[in-house]
């Protein structure tokens, strides 16, 4: 079980021509315990699922595939430093209410579209003081 808790924080939707609109955003910082069971969990799962997947011909290209999506999705968890599990906000440019549809990995840039003017805003939120 995740031991921190989620921080609240404000954030900005930007979209090209309209104004910024301020957002408030709940992240779920990621310990390095959580990030290395994870990334160990999706890694092994591949290194599991590439024996019994190699018995379908064609045989090497299976393996491959499964090893190396095992390894793909364990980076991506692994450099999951922090998850945004909550938005409330409104679209910049008609208004409407936005949130997720689930928790997403916080990037520098994360993109969210509005469900009714089908625009996609940037969601930037800024490092706390004194994270790196």
């Amino acid at each position: 079980m995740e031991r921190t808790p989620p921080e609240p924080r404000a954030g900005v939707l930007r979209t090209f021509g309209y104004p910024d609109a301020e957002v408030h955003v709940t992240v779920q910082p990621r310990t390095l315990a959580w990030r290395a069971s994870r990334a160990g969990v999706f890694i092994g799962g591949g290194v599991l699922v590439a024996p019994v997947v190699a018995l379908v011909p064609p045989h090497a290209a299976w393996a491959l595939g499964a090893l190396t999506l095992g390894l793909v999705l364990g980076l991506r968890r692994w450099r999951e430093r922090a998850t945004v599990t909550a938005l409330r906000g409104a679209c910049p440019r008609c208004g409407t209410a936005l949130s997720l549809d689930r928790p997403v990995r916080l990037r520098p840039e994360l993109s969210v579209p509005c469900p009714r003017c089908r625009h996609t805003a940037t969601l930037e939120v800024p490092s706390p003081p004194g994270s790196p």
